[in-house]
């Protein structure tokens, strides 16, 4: 999702910017994801910020900002424009591959559980008696006292 408006502070830190918190979350997520070597909180960032308001720059964010524009430009403007240098800047970095590190497709990563595809055997019995009636809706269904109805009034589903 696109930045909608300017985030961080005009004027060398004189002025803020609209600082939309949507807008703060986008830029403070995108510096977690590089690396600090390249000027990024590699995943520090967003547990840390104080308190997103609308209007002013976190300033841990704003911090963060800085240091990002000067290791990747040599120079700070303390702000982030829609559309401009630094966020597109950000999202290149952010979302850039690693062409060296390739992972092993063997591995099970800890969030990844392990799945296994069932077997013929693993298949529920085919002749169990709630199976017969699954998805053949509720006229199939004999239940007491329901089906005993004679009345053409009621609906016969």
């Amino acid at each position: 999702m696109p930045l909608q408006a300017s985030i961080g502070k005009h004027r060398y830190s004189a002025t803020q910017c609209y600082n939309l918190p949507q807008d703060q979350l986008r830029v403070a997520n995108l510096l977690d994801l590089i690396t600090p070597d390249q000027g990024g909180t590699d995943g520090n960032l967003m547990l840390s910020l104080d308190k997103i308001r609308w209007g002013i720059v976190d300033e841990k964010l704003y911090q963060a900002l800085q240091r990002f524009q000067q290791r990747q430009f040599g120079s700070s403007d303390g702000h982030v424009e829609p559309g401009e240098r630094t966020i597109r800047k950000l999202e290149d970095l952010a979302f850039a591959q690693n062409p060296t590190k390739t992972a092993d497709p063997t591995t099970n990563t800890p969030d990844q559980p392990d799945f296994k595809l069932p077997t013929p055997t693993d298949m529920p019995n085919p002749t169990n008696p709630i199976l017969d009636w699954a998805g053949k809706g509720f006229g199939h269904l004999k239940l007491p006292g329901i089906d005993d109805r004679t009345d053409p009034g009621v609906c016969d589903c």
